[in-house]
């Protein structure tokens, strides 16, 4: 008797102090007994969980597996059943666990207890989800980016890959293995496989922080795909050798044909502007010529046999002089705009003040009798082309001059910030333009009026759009009629220097 207490006591004492929660039920489910690590686990004491059954701290969703699982066992179809559920702590929270539950019989081999043992796993179940929702995750990228994937053992030889890295080159994983550096240096091409293992060895050597370049592969159709190859090495063995590289294969040849075809697009353009420069020579040579010559001899004409002409043949002589004096000026416009971009000093440091103080200077001595107040405030240091610069300042006060209305003119030259963006603008309060033609007015030849309102060859904004440009900003018009136009433009940003000025409201007259 003392021998079986004292194996009662052992078996208590082993069951109590058990890591694992461990519990006895009879074929009715209620608890009989419960260990103190099952109570820990759950929140209760033993006396309030011997008033419970396995249903009162099981999630409603699991306790149905629980319940068929248990008439698989007393109806003898098992001898006992393992299965993850969540539990209800005390304090309502859920926990994952893993039960088995085990067949107690008697001597005749009939169930007459449950025993059960609950691991809690609820922190394994937590890394075990992020490691499926990292799973996931790296899989949509892979599907996302189209990649081909390949992991390579450098001491086999072996390369493991993806369908998609296959695919590129118009075969199956099945088609290729087995797989292995053989198949990739079969595929790829000789002048490019050269180039790939220099740079493999580079990478493996240190010098290079991930081994990635573009390389031809052959299709197996025959024709050649161009892929971006990117790999890392992350695994060396204890004495520095390169054990794994990994990396992606993303197929390139769509991007490939676009930048051919933008380079013969680039080629063309710089043939049209080879043509445009002859265009710009023909007519500073051969074309100006025979119009001063026009020009001339009809000033002779009209001097020198003026008393001869009736007024028909002298009105007649006006316009042709007139009309060659207006292609003159389209012509010496029209190199003006071909020639920007020819001699472009791109990164000189241009004070803006001193521009607007040449420009104003200009102005004043072909304008003297305008009577404009130009207002000038401080304006930066930009990197550019000084003279393209004062040609843009140039057009834009003048076009605001000539422009005018009834009322003296104002014309006002500075900058705004506008969204952590410098602005330069140039304001005028002249007869204005409709807002249906503040593109139109940036076109080349577009003009607004008749010639006997306002002269001009409709090229002067066109030109200051050319220079925006050229400059890596952008230009706009904001306007009512009748009430002034203020032009704004932009430069690229990095081309701001250090912020000088003048004074802060430097008055000229032009």
């Amino acid at each position: 008797m003392t021998a079986l207490q004292n194996s009662e006591n052992v078996d208590r004492l082993v069951v109590d102090n058990a890591v694992i929660g461990i519990a006895l039920s009879g074929r009715d489910g209620k608890w009989i007994r419960v260990n103190r690590a099952l109570g820990a686990m759950l929140g209760y004491t033993e006396a309030e969980l011997l008033e419970l059954n396995f249903t009162k701290i099981t999630q409603a969703d699991d306790v149905v597996i629980d319940q068929e699982s248990l008439q698989k066992l007393r109806a003898g179809e098992v001898t006992s059943f393992t299965h993850e559920k969540r539990y209800i702590h005390k304090d309502g929270h859920l926990f994952w666990v893993r039960v088995h539950v085990a067949g107690v019989y008697d001597s005749d081999g009939v169930l007459t207890h449950h025993s059960t043992q609950v691991v809690d796993i609820s922190r394994t179940y937590e890394l075990e989800q992020e490691a499926r929702l990292y799973s996931e995750r790296l899989h949509n990228v892979i599907e996302g980016t189209d990649a081909g994937t390949w992991e390579w053992d450098c001491v086999t030889g072996d390369i493991v890959i993806n369908d998609r890295w296959a695919e590129i080159v118009g075969y199956t994983r099945d088609e290729l293995e087995p797989t292995t550096v053989e198949t990739w240096k079969r595929l790829i091409h000789p002048d490019d496989l050269i180039h790939a293992m220099e740079l493999l060895d580079r990478h493996f050597d240190g010098d290079l922080h991930a081994y990635d370049l573009e390389v031809r592969m052959q299709h197996k159709e025959g024709h050649w795909v161009w892929v971006h190859n990117r790999g890392k090495l992350f695994e060396r063995s204890d004495q520095g050798r390169p054990l794994r590289v990994a990396g992606t294969h993303i197929d390139i040849t769509q991007r490939k044909r676009d930048e051919a075809a933008l380079l013969a697009a680039n080629n063309a353009l710089v043939k049209s502007n080879r043509d445009l420069e002859q265009f710009a020579y023909v007519a500073s040579h051969d074309l100006q010529e025979p119009l001063r010559m026009v020009a001339s001899f009809t000033k002779l004409l009209s001097r020198n046999y003026a008393d001869e002409l009736d007024d028909k043949a002298r009105e007649y002589i006006n316009f042709a002089a007139d009309g060659a004096q207006r292609m003159q000026q389209l012509i010496k416009d029209l190199l003006s705009y071909s020639r920007i971009g020819q001699g472009y000093v791109d990164d000189e440091a241009v004070d803006l003040n001193l521009v607007q103080e040449r420009v104003v200077r200009s102005l004043q001595l072909s304008n003297g009798n305008a009577a404009a107040e130009i207002y000038c405030g401080p304006l930066p240091v930009v990197h550019g082309d000084p003279g393209q610069l004062q040609q843009l300042l140039h057009n834009l006060v003048a076009n605001a001059i000539k422009y005018r209305g009834d009322k003296p003119i104002e014309v006002t030259i500075g900058t705004d910030q506008r969204n952590a963006e410098m602005v330069f603008f140039v304001r005028d309060n002249g007869i204005g333009i409709d807002p249906e033609n503040f593109e139109r007015i940036f076109e080349i030849f577009q003009r607004l009026h008749a010639r006997s309102e306002y002269a001009g060859t409709g090229i002067g904004l066109a030109i200051c759009k050319r220079i925006v440009e050229r400059h890596g900003g952008r230009i706009w018009v904001e306007s009512a009629l009748g009430e002034g136009a203020t032009f704004f433009f932009t430069l690229h940003p990095d081309r701001f220097g250090t912020l000088e000025s003048t004074s802060s409201d430097d008055r000229s007259a032009a």
